[in-house]
């Protein structure tokens, strides 16, 4: 088998490690296959998924410092590499973070999916001027009326601040029914 052959073989078998370790949650494991992966190689032609896996795992054990370096050295980042970042934040009450991590994702030419407008509504703290901001987005980017996750969490996010149903000069805050 060639060397391309051999690399391909071993991605897909880490891939069947990560997704039988993301089951157990175990630290010990997920330091193992970041330690394998890192043998492996640093590439840019190495699945992006590979990458977005490990740190989704670092983010669901509570180590957001290792989850962020490994994105920071990422070669090739995506839109999903963003939002595992942006839900860590979110998960360990960083608004501040996830807001910059969401301007980075946009500064880098990603369009935000549904799964990043969800996971920055439902952080609690999240203040009442970003939150408006975030929803004009999420009208401009056409998910006010199809997206339902995205709808419970502008519900969420306004009833969190005693905002349904009040007026704003002529703008009046209305969800129900909307999607």
């Amino acid at each position: 088998m060639s060397f391309h052959g051999d690399l391909l073989k071993h991605q897909k078998r880490l891939l069947q490690l990560l997704h039988a370790c993301s089951r157990v949650q175990c630290l010990g494991a997920t330091k193992a296959l970041h330690a394998l992966n890192i043998t492996m190689g640093l590439s840019p032609k190495q699945p992006i998924f590979v990458y977005n896996n490990i740190m989704s795992q670092y983010s669901s054990l509570g180590k957001l410092l290792v989850a962020r370096t490994l994105f920071d050295k990422m070669p090739v980042r995506n839109v999903v590499s963003y939002n595992i970042m942006i839900s860590a934040y979110n998960r360990c009450g960083y608004v501040g973070e996830a807001w910059r991590m969401f301007y980075e994702m946009r500064g880098s030419g990603f369009e935000p999916t549904q799964y990043a407008f969800s996971r920055l509504l439902s952080c609690g703290s999240l203040d009442v001027y970003h939150g408006v901001q975030l929803h004009s987005l999420v009208i401009k980017n056409g998910l006010f009326d199809g997206d339902a996750f995205v709808g419970t969490s502008l519900l969420g996010f306004y009833g969190r601040h005693g905002l349904l149903g009040k007026r704003f000069g002529h703008f009046r805050i209305c969800l129900v029914g909307a999607w």
